[in-house]
């Protein structure tokens, strides 16, 4: 298990997880993210966090489709989404179920957005494992 502390606009969180990923602003990942947020929201000022749900084929590795839906957002703030400086995305529930032969998998992740002055420090038992920045 591990435990991160998440700085975010001057709130602190704390979250235990199994596991993480940092998608920094150099990420593909992360710029598909943002685009899509960005081109598809008529609001995307201020989002601190998203949930998005993840679907594929398995059988060839094939990415069927994303969903996005905001939990955490202050639409009123200056912080400009394509200014964040990471996204950390953990995995929260999934589920498989096969279909016709095929075998289907759906992700559920929450989003937290970081922008700048916002840090994250990433802890086991042993101590500090990751920090951003």
């Amino acid at each position: 298990m591990l435990r991160i502390l998440l700085e975010q606009q001057g709130s602190r969180i704390s979250l235990n997880v199994d596991e993480y990923q940092l998608h920094t602003s150099n990420s593909i990942k992360h710029k598909v993210i943002v685009d899509y947020l960005v081109n598809n929201l008529s609001r995307s000022r201020g989002i601190f966090r998203a949930e998005m749900t993840d679907s594929y084929i398995f059988e060839n590795g094939e990415y069927f489709s994303s969903e996005y839906q905001v939990c955490d957002q202050n639409a009123d703030s200056d912080l400009l989404l394509r200014e964040s400086i990471a996204i950390l995305c953990i995995p929260r529930e999934g589920s498989s179920y096969e279909l016709k032969g095929r075998l289907f998998s759906t992700t559920i992740s929450d989003l937290y957005f970081l922008h700048n002055n916002d840090s994250l420090v990433v802890r086991d038992r042993n101590g500090i494992v990751d920090e951003y920045p």
